[in-house]
C-alpha cells in the first residue's frame, strides 16, 4: 500500500495524518542492532516514503500468479495454507503516539521469487500492478501514471536485495517507521516527529 494517511481536521484544528516510509535490506536477523538504532549503514539497503507492509503482501500474490480475489477466497474456505509474505519480528514505540518502528523478515519464498526475476518482468509487473491483481476491476491504463514509475524504480533495487540475500544466505528485511505530522491551522508551519538514534 503507497500513500499516506490524512485524516480530515475541525474547522481551526491543526491538520495531522501519519506517513510511513520503509528501509530494505539484507541481513542476519540474529545480528540486528537494537530496533531503534536503525539497520548498519554498510548494509545493502534503500528506502522508499509511502511504502507499507501490504506492499509486499500484494507483491507475493502477483509474483504467485494469484489475483487477490482468489487469495480472499482462499482464505474464507480455509482451503489451502500458505506462508504469509513477512513476518513482523519486532516493534517499538520510541515516542508513544508520534513515532514507531516496526521489523519484517521477507519469506524465503518471497524472497525466491524476486531473485528469479528477470528485467521484462520487473516492467511488466509495476507496469500492470492492479490489473494483474484485480483483472475484473482495472485496466492497465487505468492506473495513474507516478504509481507506475515508482515502483518501476523500486521493483529492481528489492529484485537486486533479494538476489544478495539469496547468494549471502541472509534474509530480505523491510523496516517500516510510522511518523505523526501535524500543520498549523493559522500559519501553515509543519511539523515532523522525528526519531532520535544512539
Amino acid at each position: 500500500m503507497m500513500g499516506v494517511q490524512r485524516p480530515t481536521k475541525a474547522e481551526g484544528q491543526p491538520a495531522e495524518w501519519v506517513d510511513s516510509s520503509a528501509t530494505y535490506y539484507v541481513n542476519d536477523p540474529r545480528a540486528e542492532l537494537p530496533l531503534e538504532q536503525g539497520p548498519r549503514p554498510d548494509l545493502p539497503q534503500f528506502t522508499s516514503a509511502g511504502h507499507s507492509p501490504p506492499f509486499l503482501g500484494e507483491l507475493h500474490l502477483i509474483l504467485q500468479g494469484r489475483t487477490a480475489i482468489e487469495a480472499a477466497q482462499e482464505y474464507q474456505d480455509s482451503r489451502v495454507a500458505r506462508e504469509n509474505a513477512i513476518r513482523r519480528v519486532a516493534h517499538a514505540i520510541p515516542i508513544p503516539h508520534e513515532y514507531c518502528v516496526q521489523l519484517y523478515v521477507c519469506s524465503e519464498e518471497l524472497c525466491g521469487l524476486l531473485a528469479a526475476l528477470d528485467e521484462t518482468r520487473v516492467a511488466d509487473t509495476a507496469l500492470r500492478w492492479h490489473a494483474l491483481l484485480w483483472p475484473s476491476l482495472y485496466q492497465d491504463a487505468a492506473v495513474p501514471e507516478n504509481l507506475n514509475r515508482l515502483r518501476a524504480s523500486i521493483l529492481p533495487q528489492l529484485v537486486a536485495l533479494a538476489k544478495e540475500a539469496v547468494s549471502s544466505g541472509r534474509k530480505l528485511m523491510m523496516r517500516v517507521e510510522y511518523r505523526r505530522n501535524t500543520r498549523d491551522a493559522n500559519t501553515g508551519a509543519m511539523h515532523r516527529t522525528e526519531e532520535t538514534r544512539h
